[in-house]
């Protein structure tokens, strides 16, 4: 482009700015790669907590079933030990009681 200096009256000759001749176009290019860059890492980083949370979440679905499993059997553990302690218990009424126990129909175990 061409231009024309009105304090010297002569012609002066523009160059289009491009980042060779240009420092503050040189900075902001640089400063949009840079930017490019730090979006694209962030993708990355968005895309990999993602992932991260998708296995926890399947990790804490297994430790959760796990726990379950583990309380129902110590439900079922609890009910023999209370049957167990129950037969037990019947036992040593009997044996209290004596032989003529088991033919007396007023006792209830």
């Amino acid at each position: 482009m061409v231009g024309r200096s009105s304090d010297a009256g002569r012609t002066m000759s523009y160059e289009s700015p491009t980042p060779d001749n240009n420092p503050v176009l040189r900075q902001v290019l640089g400063l949009r790669r840079e930017m490019h860059e730090m979006t694209e890492r962030q993708a990355r980083a968005i895309d990999l907590v993602s992932r991260l949370g998708e296995r926890m979440e399947r990790g804490f679905d297994d430790v959760r079933r796990d726990v379950r499993e583990v309380k129902s059997d110590l439900i079922l553990m609890e009910n023999r030990v209370l049957t167990a302690q129950s037969d037990i218990l019947r036992i040593v009424r009997r044996a209290d009681d004596g032989p003529d126990s088991d033919h007396d129909a007023s006792r209830q175990p």
